[in-house]
């Protein structure tokens, strides 16, 4: 339910002729719905200067209410009547001129509003199955492409104001991605640059290359950073040109799956939203309890925030029984709202039945305004997402993919397999989203371990660092780091040991780190390692 009470609809939409006169009458906000505590505006048009029209706005089965009853006189144009706030008693309202009812065209919004329902604009580009803007081959980064997202959102910001008190927030596009590139050997893959990205490229400071790998290790980072900025600095010019028109627009932009820094997803895209906003799915991670986790990572930008969600239904794996399918959606909306949640709603849920998912969603309608009034702020432990990390184990994968031929496949040979299992190695396909999937996953167990153990903990990105984010924390976890910290970064974890801060570094970092504590824990991902066990026969494999 609103906080503007709840509404007044009115059915005489566009346009009304009277049977007496050429007089017409028009709502020029376009709207049929209204909010009892909103104004609006009704305009009689074609009147003849010092004719009269009646106008009577009558409650349609409403008992009790009385219709409004206006004279108008023509003055050789349009005459505009605002009608004030509350004037209107929230019930179902015919328009009549003369006389005459009106007809007409109730939009989508309208029957939101008249619902009682609010609204959020998930996306307006196009790409809803590409997740590119206007097709899988065009460029983000292209100047053509930049300015039709730039006019897209000129033009869904004056169409979207007029339902502003309806709408929650407005997003651009689903699970936003950069276009794969053509590789020096002649194929297409993720990370790989576009020509007519180039001028958007070195007016950054970066010269086009189609080996990006090729280069230096100082190169690859202004590459990759160049690279993963692409989809904030455009979610930031969209806000910009949307709230041109607009003021008041609330912007969710989708950013998911972080780990695929290839694809242009980094959790700093976060920056242009009001809140953080992504998407997991129910079979991702460490267990379906890890959703918490999932949004930990996703939001490590801004690790107090709430969360606005979409929940992903089943991805993998064979369909469950509904009752079954609705437990884990009640697991998952738990740890959601343990993470922090504003909002969220189902997406693929039709494995449930509607009457299940009503008794999943009324628990938190109820006591999620108090969840949400509170903030994860408290936590004093926190787990790096070593963003250099990431990058640099991403340069290796691109230079084999700078050189694979058509029909080849990256493998990388797993020996260190599970303890019970009857296979000693196995080899596994290897590429830019597994690379990016196996450090997540480190994380994921590192923070899950955590949480079991009784230390809520955020996930907070590596660029934050120099922010002195590090002042709220006692703790911090750094899994895995085996390439060198920048030297921003370096200083902020020497002034937070210098402050009384520790830090605790599992057996698979190698890199030293002053003030480090050596935990003798190998947290390398094990899934690797079933992974490779996945597919496999019972024959080959046991449990």
């Amino acid at each position: 339910m609103s906080q503007r009470m709840l509404l007044a609809v009115l059915l005489g939409v566009l346009a009304l002729s009277s049977h007496a006169t050429a007089a017409e009458v028009l709502l020029p906000q376009t709207r049929a719905s209204y909010y009892a505590s909103e104004p609006f505006e009704l305009a009689v048009v074609g009147l003849a200067k010092g004719a009269k029209a009646a106008v009577e706005l009558a409650p349609l089965k409403a008992e009790g209410l009385s219709p409004m009853k206006f004279e108008v006189t023509g003055d050789g144009g349009t005459v505009n009547t605002r009608i004030p706030p509350l004037a209107l008693a929230p019930a179902v309202y015919v328009v009549r001129l003369d006389g005459r009812r009106a007809t007409g065209l109730v939009q989508s919004y309208d029957k939101a509003i008249a619902a009682g329902y609010q609204t959020i604009i998930y996306m307006y580009w196009t790409g809803y199955v590409t997740h590119k803007p206007f097709g899988s081959r065009k460029s983000w980064a292209a100047p053509e492409e930049q300015e039709a997202m730039r006019l897209l959102s000129f033009g869904m910001g004056q169409r979207l104001r007029r339902f502003s008190p309806n709408i929650l927030a407005v997003g651009t596009i689903d699970e936003p991605g950069l276009s794969w590139g053509k590789t020096p050997a002649g194929g297409y893959a993720t990370g790989f640059p576009n020509w007519d990205e180039a001028a958007w490229y070195e007016a950054r400071g970066w010269k086009l290359t189609d080996n990006p790998a090729s280069r230096g290790d100082a190169d690859w980072m202004k590459y990759m950073t160049v690279r993963a900025g692409i989809i904030g600095e455009s979610h930031a010019q969209a806000k910009k040109d949307l709230r041109a028109s607009w003021p008041e627009a609330r912007f969710e932009a989708d950013v998911y799956a972080v780990a695929i820094l290839m694809d242009g997803a980094d959790a700093m895209n976060q920056l242009p939203n009001e809140a953080p906003t992504t998407h997991v799915f129910l079979d991702w991670g460490v267990g379906r309890d890890c959703a918490g986790t999932e949004l930990y990572i996703e939001k490590s930008s801004m690790p107090t925030g709430n969360v606005a969600h979409a929940m992903n239904g089943r991805l993998m794996g064979d369909k469950m029984p509904p009752e079954v399918q609705a437990d884990c959606y009640r697991l998952m909306m738990n740890a959601m709202l343990q993470a922090g949640l504003r909002s969220n709603w189902w997406l693929n849920w039709g494995e449930v039945p509607l009457e299940r998912l009503a008794t999943i969603n009324e628990p938190p309608k109820r006591y999620g305004p108090l969840l949400s009034g509170m903030t994860t702020a408290g936590h004093d432990v926190a787990v790096l997402w070593g963003w250099t990390e990431l990058a640099m184990r991403m340069k290796d994968i691109t230079a084999k993919e700078a050189a694979k031929k058509e029909g080849e496949q990256i493998k990388l040979m797993i020996s260190a397999m599970p303890e019970n299992t009857t296979v000693r190695e196995k080899e596994v396909a290897l590429s830019a989203y597994t690379v990016g999937g196996m450090y997540r996953q480190q994380i994921s167990y590192t923070h899950n371990a955590l949480a079991r153990a009784g230390y809520p903990a955020h996930v907070i990105h590596e660029r934050i660092l120099p922010t002195g984010i590090l002042k709220n924390y006692r703790t911090l976890f750094i899994v895995g780091q085996t390439f060198p910290l920048p030297p921003e970064t370096t200083k902020a974890l020497a002034e937070f040991v210098a402050k009384g801060g520790r830090i605790i570094a599992d057996k698979t970092t190698t890199v030293k780190i002053d003030g480090a504590t050596a935990m003798d824990v190998d947290l390398a991902t094990p899934a690797r390692a079933w992974g490779a066990l996945y597919k496999m026969s019972e024959e080959d494999a046991k449990e």
